[in-house]
């Protein structure tokens, strides 16, 4: 008779299974990686047999990628060398890549001389930080065409930037001297942007009055960007430039005299103005202006102003928070409106008087967010009387936010840290 098993052999049978399952296991997770190596080797021999896309371009496609790369951060190119061998030979062969240098504090001398020397002799376009001396760029002054600064220098060293175009001053608080000096350091600037106050200065005294007189024509400026302050001296620059100004804007912070803007523009074309004083302009500018087609204004204070600008007779293109009047801008074809409540008042005119602004095709009104389906309905009687006896109707767009680009609107220049730099090319 077989004898029952003891508590002892139960206990060596429990551990020769155990052992059995942990060898089971074991054998099991083997196979499983040894599955997955073979895996690894079928996928490596595909991509041996299809190689990638970007190993697959060619040397031309990788140049224009790597150059519009650098155009974007000034960084890129660094950082494209060192993926492989084949990226770096393009990329120190690719001039264009290494032309928008960025001389923040954290591009040491070395590495700014670097950039410089990769970008062969192309013209540069370069971003200094507040710490950064402008005595820095000596060396290739020659070869900079878009120069930002934080704040402009009373030194700024003997070099001559003879082929820079576009010169931006970020600083509000900075101020612009602009002398003859100043001139012969930028002989070919067309293009300012300065976004604090702009002084002339000479180094002799002038009578009262005839600062302009003694800029003369010598700033060729295309487009102007900056503020009208107090005492300063924008207006006198805008006289300087005015047979070659095509673009203006600028800020109006203070007051400004009956006087002072008795200024023709003949070849101006787009103008924009943002009033931020805080008490009403109750004088209107007194600019001419028979060459524009674009206009724009904004109060970003909490007045209202009517029209700051008066001479629209050749405008086509307006964008503006008050009403403005019809009959003085008879060749207009596309307005836009800041707020809802100017909508009224345009209703009447244009119902009152069918042939007002013949050519006007389209307005668009800004109005609160969730009434740009509820106020069409509400005004569509008035809508329709305004359109009735007009040959060519006008189409009404009621939206939250003004999207229509308008032709010809001041183009924002942007060549900063953290931004694309503007290339009109």
């Amino acid at each position: 008779m077989n004898a029952l098993p003891t508590v002892e052999n139960n206990g060596l049978a429990k551990e020769t299974i155990k052992d059995a399952e942990d060898q089971l296991a074991s054998s099991l997770q083997g196979a499983t990686d040894t599955r997955q190596r073979m895996k690894g080797v079928d996928d490596l021999e595909i991509h041996k047999l299809v190689p990638s896309f970007a190993i697959r371009l060619n040397l031309d496609v990788l140049s224009i990628i790597f150059a519009f790369c650098g155009k974007y951060d000034w960084a890129a190119p660094l950082r494209i060398g060192a993926v492989c061998r084949k990226w770096r030979q393009v990329i120190l062969a690719t001039p264009r890549a290494w032309a928008h240098p960025s001389l923040s504090n954290t591009m040491c001398a070395r590495k700014a001389a670097l950039f410089f020397e990769r970008s062969g002799q192309l013209p540069l376009h370069v971003c200094l930080t507040a710490d950064q001396s402008i005595t820095r760029l000596s060396t290739v002054a020659h070869r900079i065409k878009c120069l930002s600064i934080q704040f402009t220098e009373l030194n700024m060293g003997l070099a001559i930037f003879s082929n820079l175009e576009r010169l931006q001053v970020r600083g509000r608080a900075s101020t612009l001297f602009i002398s003859k000096a100043f001139i012969r350091k930028f002989p070919r600037l067309r293009h300012l942007d300065c976004r604090g106050a702009i002084h002339i200065t000479s180094y002799r005294l002038l009578p009262l009055g005839l600062e302009s007189e003694w800029l003369g024509d010598s700033l060729l400026l295309e487009g102007l960007s900056s503020v009208f302050v107090a005492r300063s001296d924008f207006l006198k620059v805008v006289q300087s430039a005015k047979n070659t100004l095509v673009s203006l804007k600028f800020e109006i912070r203070d007051r400004v005299g009956p006087y002072e803007s008795y200024i023709t523009l003949p070849n101006l074309v787009t103008l924009d103005v943002e009033y931020s004083h805080h008490e009403p302009n109750r004088q209107p500018l007194k600019f001419k202006t028979p060459s524009l087609k674009t206009y724009s204004q904004y109060t970003a204070s909490n007045v209202y102003n009517g029209m700051i600008h008066q001479d629209l007779e050749t405008t086509e293109h307006i964008s503006i928070d008050v009403c403005v009047e019809l009959a003085t801008c008879p060749r207009l074809r596309l307005l836009q409106l800041f707020y809802s409540s100017d909508v009224s008042t345009l209703l009447r005119q244009l119902t009152y008087d069918s042939t007002l602004c013949s050519n006007l095709e389209l307005v668009e009104v800004r109005c609160i967010q969730g009434m740009e389906s509820s106020l069409p309905v509400a005004l569509a009687g008035k809508l329709d009387q305004a359109n009735a006896l007009r040959s060519s109707k006008i189409r009404f767009m009621f939206v939250s936010e003004l999207t229509t680009e308008l032709p010809n609107a001041f183009k924002e220049y942007k060549c900063e840290p953290d931004n694309l730099c503007t290339d009109y090319e």
